[in-house]
């Protein structure tokens, strides 16, 4: 018996995707990776070379070559110090520490 196994799991191990009403929103909503789903989310927004994207300083290389792939990348602290126009912010918990409520008004 010859079997192709892919290279990506195409549906989730706990969801048979086939048999779901939703199948084309749920397979369009599953990225290998984190960097992906960032990419296909600015593509999404319309979001292009010339806009800036504020970002959080010490970022890392996979956040910076995401957001760098589509838009122009540019530090959350510049943006607050010379009141710099984004057109978008990644905001996310960085290094595992949650943000607090009052931090995201």
């Amino acid at each position: 018996m010859n079997k192709l196994i892919p290279l990506w799991r195409d549906e989730p191990h706990h969801l048979n995707l086939q048999n779901n009403n939703h199948n084309s929103f749920l397979k369009a909503c599953i990225f290998p990776s984190a960097r992906q789903a960032i990419v296909y989310c600015m593509k999404d927004a319309g979001l292009s070379r010339e806009d800036r994207v504020a970002i959080p300083e010490w970022s890392s290389h996979c956040l910076l070559s995401a957001v760098s792939k589509i838009s122009t990348p540019i530090p959350i602290n510049e943006v607050i110090a010379n009141n710099i126009n984004v057109k978008a912010l990644v905001f996310y918990d960085q290094w595992g520490w949650p943000i607090l409520k009052n931090c995201k008004s």
